[in-house]
């Protein structure tokens, strides 16, 4: 059976760290027709205006040749089978553009295009900021009845030309391998059942993947004892923790192989919560976060999260134990 899939466009501008915003950039557009063009607005199937996505703004992260994504549109904005677009640049930057609309972004530039079809044109910007590398940071992690947690986030992506200099304006495809454990609207993602899947952004030639962890909020570290009976694909759970500073838990951990961390009550709070393990081998996630461990159990193992002592700090602090089950 295949992996449901959903694919969303994105084109989105670059703040000050690397979050994508939902929005697109605008910009002039000239669009029209010359004064001796017959009135076709009531014919069907007659193309009445070019258009290039929402904003008519047309953003080039790929340094390979694609073609122009200008498409033409009947009276009810359908697009239709016309004949060939053609295409000259009018002013700004000198690209790489043939008449038949393939364009190439060997470097930075701004451009004006005319898109012609019959006595129809159009003229667009043409944005070239190539990409050559692009980062999700992640895990991207969710906490099923946790109010806060459980909200939909929007993906951290991050490009960048071949000099690592940040690019900030982007256009490509989202894609989550499996939209039953999470989906897309309006831009974010959104958790819909405890599991893991992957969340991946195409821009241009080049594609960034990162996993995506939703787990389900249990009551206590004993319920560990009993979880294990969900199905492995499944076994992902948030305990909460509340710890003062010195303050420590410890508990069985049942065997096998495990992913354990923290998260702090917010997304991008500090955890100030700390794990470590005994009688159990565990290895920490340095290339993805190096306060999450891969641990293996054996009969007498436990966790213990704790909170180191700081002086004068003698309040109490929430957040979660994460454990997940790992495929070997």
């Amino acid at each position: 059976m295949a992996i449901p899939s959903l694919i969303q466009r994105f084109t989105v501008q670059w703040l000050s760290r690397p979050l994508i915003l939902s929005a697109t950039i605008a910009l002039t557009v000239a669009c029209g027709r010359s004064t001796d063009t017959p009135d076709t607005t009531d014919t069907p199937d007659t193309p009445v205006r070019l258009a290039a996505g929402t904003s008519d703004t047309i953003i080039v992260n790929s340094r390979i040749r694609i073609f122009l994504p200008v498409q033409a549109l009947d009276a009810k904005g359908r697009a239709l089978v016309a004949p060939a677009i053609r295409y000259s640049r009018t002013s700004g930057d000198s690209l790489p553009l043939t008449p038949n609309g393939e364009l190439a972004c060997p470097r930075r530039g701004d451009a004006v295009v005319r898109a012609t079809l019959g006595h129809l044109f159009a003229s667009f910007v043409v944005l070239c900021r190539p990409v050559a590398y692009v980062r999700i940071s992640g895990p991207v992690q969710f906490v099923l009845g946790d109010s806060l947690l459980s909200k939909p986030q929007a993906i951290p992506v991050a490009a960048y030309d071949s000099t690592w200099h940040a690019v900030s304006q982007l256009a490509g495809i989202f894609d989550v391998s499996n939209s039953a454990v999470a989906t897309f609207h309006g831009g974010s993602l959104t958790p819909r059942s405890r599991g893991i899947t992957i969340v991946s952004a195409q821009v241009g030639a080049h594609e960034g993947r990162s996993g995506v962890h939703v787990y389900q909020r249990v009551g206590s570290l004993a319920a560990l004892d009993t979880e294990l009976r969900a199905p492995p694909h499944q076994r992902l759970f948030a305990v909460p923790i509340r710890l003062a500073p010195g303050e420590s838990l410890r508990h069985a951990l049942p065997p096998g192989d495990w992913m354990l961390s923290t998260q702090a009550p917010t997304p991008d709070g500090p955890r100030e919560m700390k794990v470590r393990t005994e009688n159990a081998t565990c290895q920490p996630n340095l290339l993805n976060d190096p306060g999450r461990f891969g641990c293996h159990a054996g009969p007498d193992a436990a966790v213990i999260v704790y909170r180191p002592a700081a002086r004068g700090d003698t309040a109490s602090v929430a957040g979660y134990l994460l454990v997940r089950w790992l495929f070997r």
